[in-house]
């Protein structure tokens, strides 16, 4: 799936996976509107690491909770 728009994140991720096989850490934090396409890219890097013989995990945050410590 290509993702337009999107090359420059994508690449973040990308080499967030390298580094991981590397054994280095990293983060990649990221928020945005609703529909902008964060979860394809989020999608898209899974699959990546999936690729690369990671293990990837998906969850979904419930807005509603938002309002209770600790939770977000």
């Amino acid at each position: 799936m290509a993702l337009y728009g999107r090359g420059p994140q994508a690449d973040v991720l990308t080499a967030l996976i390298d580094g991981a096989q590397a054994g280095r850490g990293g983060a990649a934090p990221g928020r945005g509107a609703p529909g902008i396409g964060q979860s394809a890219l989020l999608a898209s890097g899974g699959r990546r690491a999936l690729g690369a013989g990671f293990t990837a995990v998906r969850v979904f945050g419930d807005p509603a909770g938002s309002d209770v410590p600790y939770t977000g």
